[in-house]
């Protein structure tokens, strides 16, 4: 967390934090895969999708450059497992996935009363900024999907998308709220001891 003066940094730690939220994006992909390929609707449409909630940690502590890192794992992840030759088709949902998580580190900046360092987080903030994520970034992606013919069936996947996002989002959200949380207070006992 740099409370705002990630700008600071010198170019090569911005770099490093891009490519390491890369990867970490595109193995959040893998360890989801692993352990939850069983509870897989359609390609792309997942009951639990622990990399939602990546997404939306990676750019609450890393701002712009934590979604120039899912826009390069995401890129990593559609041309490693979903590509079918449509450049224009993957950069746009690549583009899709990063702007979601942006956009609901800004409404929840706005609208839940969340500073800039995470102060004020909360588990039903987390529960909040969960449901956000997963209905903005399911309904940009799954109308994506459909005007391009990827899906047939717009509603259903919409549902499942949200749902598998929303829990993800919740399972990575909550252990971290909960880190953060005991590290403030191990933080608080050492300045009192």
């Amino acid at each position: 967390m740099f409370n705002g003066r990630i700008d600071t940094l010198p170019l090569h730690i911005k770099l490093l934090i891009v490519v390491l939220s890369a990867l970490i994006y595109f193995e959040s992909f893998r360890l989801n895969h692993f352990l939850f390929s069983d509870f897989q609707f359609t390609q792309r449409v997942h009951w639990v999708y622990l990399p939602a909630g990546l997404r939306l940690l990676l750019v609450l502590l890393f701002f712009d450059l934590g979604v120039a890192g899912i826009f390069f794992g995401s890129l990593m992840m559609n041309y490693s497992y979903f590509f079918d030759g449509d450049h224009v088709f993957a950069l746009v949902v690549c583009g899709l996935v990063a702007f979601s998580a942006w956009l609901t580190r800004f409404l929840s900046l706005k609208w839940f009363d969340l500073g800039e360092n995470l102060a004020g987080l909360s588990l039903g903030i987390v529960f909040k900024m969960a449901l956000l994520l997963a209905t903005l970034s399911s309904l940009m992606l799954q109308y994506w999907f459909y005007i391009n013919g990827k899906t047939s069936d717009f509603l259903n996947s919409f549902m499942v998308m949200a749902l598998g996002k929303f829990t993800g989002t919740l399972i990575v959200l909550s252990i971290f709220s909960v880190v953060l949380r005991s590290l403030r207070e191990i933080s608080s006992r050492r300045e009192k001891s």
